[in-house]
Parts: structure tokens; C-alpha cells; sequence
């Protein structure tokens, strides 16, 4: 039984021992931060009577003044006949100590596209706030 107790007692001082060598010091990630889409890709007919809103989303700390960004407009869908941009056209805003930025895109129904799809590609471009924002979630993919 003696035996058995400097065994436990050996087990257990060298448990406690690492568990105290291995508690790993705690990093925050302090950026680079980043701007993206929240939504990826959303599909709407074109009947669709209300503005549908595209969030720009802030990854990081509010910011302490506005980002402004800038977007480019693609696709196969033909600005003023099929769809507007409310708002001012290529740049979205987040304002100061707020995380999302919105740009809305008004649909036109204006009927001769009954049998097929087009696409509006919106792609972020820049930040115009002078630091170190980038555009997506860069090589890390953290977000």
C-alpha cells in the first residue's frame, strides 16, 4: 500500500506540474482589420417590390470616424432598366462607432426577362479612411 501511495503521490505532484508548464499566455487578435460582404450571394425575382439591402460589414473595433469604401458594379443586368442603386453610386459608408455599412439596390420590373437570370456583381474595392483596412478577409480568412 506504501508502494502504491508514492506512486499516486508521484502521478499527481507531476500532473499538477504540467498543468501549470503548459498554460499558454492568451493573444488577442489585433488585426490587421477588414471590410467584406456579409452577404455572399442573395437571389431575388424581379417582381421584388422592396430595396434590397447588401451589408458591408466592419471586422474589427467600431471605428472611431467613418469608413468610406468603394464598389464596383458588374453583371449581365443593365443599370436604370433593370435595377438602380439608391444612394450614391460605387461607395458605401460605415459610419463612427458603427459595424455595417448598407448599399441598396432597388429592382425594376420591368418584364421582358421571363425566361432568363441576370446577375448584378458588386465587388469591394477600397477604403478610404488612411489605415491599414483591407478589403476581404486577406491570406488569414479570420472572420
Amino acid at each position: 500500500m506504501n508502494r502504491f501511495r508514492k506512486i499516486s503521490s508521484l502521478t499527481f505532484f507531476l500532473l499538477a506540474l504540467m498543468s501549470v508548464a503548459c498554460e499558454n499566455e492568451r493573444k488577442e487578435f489585433e488585426g490587421p482589420y477588414f471590410v467584406r460582404s456579409t452577404d455572399v450571394s442573395l437571389t431575388e425575382k424581379e417582381s421584388h417590390s422592396t430595396p434590397i439591402s447588401i451589408e458591408v460589414h466592419y471586422g474589427g473595433p467600431a471605428p472611431k470616424s467613418d469608413v468610406l469604401i468603394t464598389y464596383g458594379v458588374g453583371g449581365t443586368a443593365r443599370e436604370g432598366i433593370d435595377y438602380v442603386i439608391t444612394g450614391t453610386r460605387g461607395k458605401v459608408k460605415i459610419k463612427s462607432g458603427e459595424y455595417f455599412g448598407t448599399i441598396k439596390v432597388q429592382l425594376l420590373n420591368n418584364s421582358n426577362n421571363i425566361l432568363r437570370t441576370q446577375d448584378i456583381v458588386l465587388t469591394l474595392l477600397t477604403i478610404e479612411d488612411g489605415t491599414s483596412l483591407q478589403v476581404g478577409q486577406g491570406v488569414s480568412q479570420i472572420g
